[in-house]
């Protein structure tokens, strides 16, 4: 399985470099991100963005906290075009000046840069108290968290659907004991490993292209597999435990 989808991604990467653009399925929480960000605009009210408060580039977590940039990048391009206030807050000091790096080359390439400002970026704990504390000083209309987070942080998001103006949430985590957390809150939720895809669909890297194309194939190669092999069970026959050793 493994050679498999090895094979299939370097297929992939050799299709990107003669120019062919591969499609990554539509998720619709990213798809719902413009209408979010319009409707803080509208409200005069912030955009809250979190990468998890887990997250880190040096850590076992960084393909989730790229995804989650990735996701910050596109935010703040919607942010920047709508005049909408951003507010990127992590509970990683290191990961402070990634944040502002990420934010500021957004604005820009809007054409925007007058209106970035590093207070965008702030620093604050993973502690529910802490967390819905601010939450209240900020009163955001819409959060975004996409990356890995901790039962606190899952603990203050559903705090925050207790405050008297709640905001709408979209996000998700690759971390699984947590994906249930995200179902309950989010009002779009990105589904355990589908943030890989949101940051190859936003991130526009090829390698991860590849890659997610590949195991989207797999996928529905296993998933046509199983459903074979019911039908074949019911049937009577066992050619399918057969050929796989079952």
């Amino acid at each position: 399985m493994f050679l498999a989808i090895v094979v299939l991604v370097f297929y992939f990467l050799r299709l990107t470099k003669h120019g062919k653009s591969l499609p990554i399925r539509s998720i619709a929480a990213i798809e719902a991100i413009p209408d979010a960000v319009g409707r803080a605009a509208e409200m005069g009210r912030p955009v809250t963005y979190n990468p998890g408060d887990m997250s880190g580039l040096t850590t076992t977590y960084a393909p989730q906290t790229i995804a989650g940039f990735a996701g910050l990048q596109y935010t703040a391009r919607v942010c920047a075009r709508t005049g909408a206030g951003l507010i990127c807050w992590v509970s990683r000091t290191e990961l402070i000046t990634y944040a502002q790096d990420v934010i500021s080359s957004a604005y820009a390439s809007e054409g925007k840069s007058e209106l970035y400002s590093s207070d965008m970026v702030q620093y604050i704990t993973s502690s529910l108290e802490g967390g819905l504390s601010q939450m209240m000083l900020w009163n955001p209309a819409t959060c975004i968290v996409i990356g890995s987070c901790s039962t606190a942080n899952c603990h203050f998001y559903v705090g925050s659907t207790e405050l008297e103006n709640p905001p709408m949430w979209i996000g998700g985590t690759a971390r699984l004991p947590f994906a249930g957390f995200f179902a309950c809150i989010m009002d779009y939720l990105i589904l355990a490993e589908e943030i890989f895809a949101v940051g190859a669909k936003l991130g526009k890297d090829p390698v991860s292209i590849a890659t997610i194309n590949a195991t989207d194939i797999l996928k529905i190669f296993i998933v046509g597999v199983i459903v074979v092999g019911i039908i074949a069970t019911l049937a009577g026959s066992t050619i399918i435990q057969t050929i796989f050793n079952f």
